[in-house]
C-alpha cells in the first residue's frame, strides 16, 4: 500500500507530466508550421524565379525582333526609297535619252545614297573592326568615335590575351557597350566612361562605368531606364541573359553609374 508522501509525489508529478506532455506537443506543431512556412517560401522562390526567368528570355526575343524590325524599317526606308527613285530616272531615261546629262547628277546621288545607307546597315548587323580584328579593336574604334564627337574622354583595359568567346557573345557586348556608351552621351551627361574587360575564368568579366547623372533613387518598375531615358534595364537584363550572363548594376559611390556583365567563357 501507497504512503501518503508517495500519492502526493505522484498527484504533484501528474500535472508537471501534463505541462511537459503539452509544452513538446507545441513544439512539434511549431515545428510543423516552420517547415510548412519554408516549403512554402521555398515554393515562392522557385515560382519567382521561374517567372523571371521566362521575363528575361521574352525581354530577349523583343530585342533581336526590334532590332530586326529596326533594320527591316531602315532598308524600306532609306535603300528602297533610293532604289525605287533611281529606277523611276532611269525609266524616264528609256523614254527620254535626250535627258541623260540632266538626269545622270541626280541619279548617282542616289545611288550614293544608296551606297551608304548599306555600309550604314551593315555596320550595325556586324561591325567592320569588329569582323577584321575583333572585340578588343571594335570598342576601341568605338570610344575614339565618341571621343572626335567632343565632350568625353575615356579608358579601355583589356586582357592579353583575349579569352576566348563566341561569335554571338562578341557581338552582344559590343553592342551593349555602344548601348550603354549612347546612354552615358545623350543622357547621364557623363564626361568620362570606363569599359574593363578581365579574364575571371571561367568567366570574362565586362565592367562599365561612367560619371553621369546615375539611375533615379527611386525607379519604378518596367520604366526603369539607365541615366534619365537610355536603354532600358529589362533591356539590358535581356541582352545579358541571351549571353548565358550574369548582370550588375548601380551607382557609383563617387557618382555615375556601373554595370558589371560576367559571361562564361567557351
Amino acid at each position: 500500500m501507497e504512503t501518503p508522501e508517495a500519492i502526493n509525489f505522484i498527484n504533484a508529478l501528474i500535472p508537471f507530466g501534463i505541462i511537459v506532455f503539452v509544452i513538446a506537443m507545441g513544439v512539434v506543431l511549431l515545428n510543423q508550421q516552420f517547415r510548412k512556412s519554408l516549403y512554402r517560401q521555398q515554393l515562392e522562390q522557385q515560382e519567382l524565379k521561374h517567372a523571371h526567368q521566362k521575363d528575361l528570355l521574352k525581354t530577349a526575343i523583343e530585342v533581336q525582333d526590334n532590332e530586326r524590325k529596326r533594320i527591316a524599317q531602315d532598308i524600306h526606308d532609306e535603300l528602297g526609297a533610293a532604289l525605287s527613285m533611281g529606277r523611276m530616272q532611269l525609266v524616264q531615261l528609256e523614254k527620254q535619252p535626250e535627258l541623260l546629262d540632266r538626269r545622270l547628277p541626280f541619279i548617282r546621288e542616289l545611288m550614293e545614297n544608296a551606297l551608304s545607307s548599306t555600309r550604314r546597315i551593315s555596320h550595325e548587323l556586324m561591325p567592320l573592326h569588329f569582323e577584321e580584328k575583333g572585340l578588343n579593336e571594335a570598342l576601341q574604334k568605338l570610344l575614339e568615335q565618341a571621343e572626335a564627337a567632343g565632350g568625353v574622354s575615356s579608358t579601355l583595359e583589356v586582357p592579353d590575351p583575349m579569352p576566348s568567346l563566341s561569335a554571338q557573345q562578341n557581338l552582344w557586348l559590343y553592342r551593349v557597350a555602344a548601348e550603354l556608351l549612347n546612354n552615358s552621351l545623350k543622357h547621364a551627361k557623363a564626361s568620362h566612361v570606363s569599359i574593363q574587360l578581365h579574364n575571371d575564368t571561367p568567366n570574362l568579366t565586362f565592367r562599365y562605368e561612367d560619371d553621369g547623372q546615375g539611375l533615379p533613387e527611386q525607379p519604378s518598375g518596367t520604366s526603369e531606364t539607365l541615366g534619365q531615358g537610355g536603354i532600358g534595364l529589362k533591356g539590358l537584363e535581356g541582352r545579358v541573359s541571351a549571353m548565358d550572363g550574369k548582370l550588375e548594376y548601380g551607382n557609383r559611390a563617387l557618382g555615375g553609374f556601373y554595370a558589371i556583365i560576367r559571361v562564361p567563357l567557351v
